[in-house]
């Protein structure tokens, strides 16, 4: 399973050997546009949502900052987690 996931970069270093130019494979390209399919409370048909992958990133670690402060208000209060 492992080789098959490689073969496509030898092959294209392969390719670029034999042109004599550099490869540079941008694996994770920040400019990339990346879709998800997602799907608003109530409603069974998802609706797609485009972003590049630097703004999902950026999404994901605002969405973990938000679940740990709540986690640590909770934790350090004796006020419930949804009282702000």
């Amino acid at each position: 399973m492992q080789f098959t996931a490689m073969v496509p970069l030898m092959l294209a270093q392969a390719v670029s050997q034999a042109n004599g130019t550099p490869t540079t494979l941008t694996i994770t390209d920040p400019d990339k546009i990346v879709c998800h399919n997602e799907m608003n409370l109530g409603s069974r048909i998802p609706f797609r949502v485009c972003r590049t992958k630097a703004e999902w990133e950026r999404i994901g670690l605002e969405n973990e900052k938000a679940n740990r402060d709540l986690l640590d208000r909770s934790r350090h209060t004796n006020q419930p987690a949804n009282s702000i």
